[in-house]
């Protein structure tokens, strides 16, 4: 769906405020992070921040499911690897490749339980035993604003529909608790999960 507008999207993503993507960044630093996996990594916002943050990974990789948007990546940033590739599928990297694993507002376009799973299933795989994943979800339910915003495209079970533009998209309306059993269900512990940007968003961080 992102093919249809993805030059459009990206030149709104220049300049918008992202407070999870800095403190993702920062706690990346901490840690000392050398290879990070950008999932979900659109035009490669994260690589902008990054340099804000004066933080260069030693290793980077963006996937997408979107050519598009992968093909805005590489143009932005033609000195690192981008990738056409489901997240629910990431055979194209061994066990234990990345010490960070970001999905920066992607997460909840998986549509179903077993794309989730399959999802968290891949990540546990090529997460290093030291490394970590940040996951940011939109907090449709609990942000009274977003609920009523876009209360029209809602199904019912989580499932949003959102119109951008003249298309569709796709939005699973996560709960903490939901996020916290998916989480354990998939062997992971949850360092940090908390609602975060005045409401909006569900900022997790999570390890082995």
């Amino acid at each position: 769906m992102y093919d249809n507008f993805a030059k459009t999207f990206s030149e709104s993503r220049h300049n918008h405020p992202w407070p999870e993507l800095d403190a993702i960044i920062q706690d990346i630093k901490k840690h000392s992070f050398d290879s990070v996996l950008d999932i979900g990594c659109g035009n490669g916002r994260f690589l902008e921040e990054a340099r804000k943050n004066e933080f260069i990974p030693h290793s980077y990789h963006g996937i997408d499911n979107s050519s598009g948007m992968i093909d805005e990546a590489k143009k932005s940033h033609p000195d690192y690897i981008f990738s056409v590739c489901p997240m629910e599928s990431m055979n194209i990297f061994p066990d234990m490749s990345f010490d960070a694993i970001i999905l920066l507002a992607s997460f909840h376009h998986l549509d179903t339980v077993i794309k989730r799973m399959e999802t968290l299933t891949e990540c546990y795989r090529i997460l290093k035993e030291q490394g970590r994943i940040y996951i940011t979800n939109w907090n449709l339910f609990e942000n009274k604003e977003l609920f009523e915003r876009y209360q029209d495209g809602y199904s019912g079970s989580g499932d949003f529909q959102i119109k951008i533009g003249e298309y569709d998209r796709y939005y699973h309306g996560f709960t903490l608790s939901e996020l916290t059993r998916l989480f354990r269900v998939n062997d992971f512990h949850t360092e940090r999960h908390e609602i975060f940007d005045w409401g909006k968003n569900i900022f997790s961080i999570l390890h082995k």
